[in-house]
């Protein structure tokens, strides 16, 4: 799988330079900066891999993969985090909780 969460600059400066509560993003932002994710809105997506991604995931290109994009809502107001997910599905199921 290969991930990238968008996260506003809301005063967060420090957080790439210390290291993940229990190697957690969300448990970070939970118990050191009090935000905390309340809903999930996902939208999946069935694309094939390009070069990039065939390099990342060692896969060949043009290998089917699930692409999930994410919103989190959390309890700040006007602040959102933004993940896209790119699952690779041949050998392990994806499930999302929300």
């Amino acid at each position: 799988m290969l991930e990238n969460t968008y996260i506003p600059n809301i005063g967060l400066e420090d957080l790439v330079s210390m290291p993940f509560v229990n190697g957690s993003l969300f448990e970070t932002l939970g118990r050191v900066y009090q935000i905390e994710i309340r809903h999930a809105e996902p939208d999946l997506r069935a694309v094939l891999a390009g070069r990039a991604e065939s390099r990342w995931l060692r896969i060949p290109e043009g290998t089917p993969l699930l692409h999930i994009y994410l919103r989190f809502s959390t309890n700040r107001q006007h602040v959102s985090i933004y993940s896209s997910l790119l699952c690779n599905t041949n050998r392990y199921s994806v499930g999302i909780n929300h």
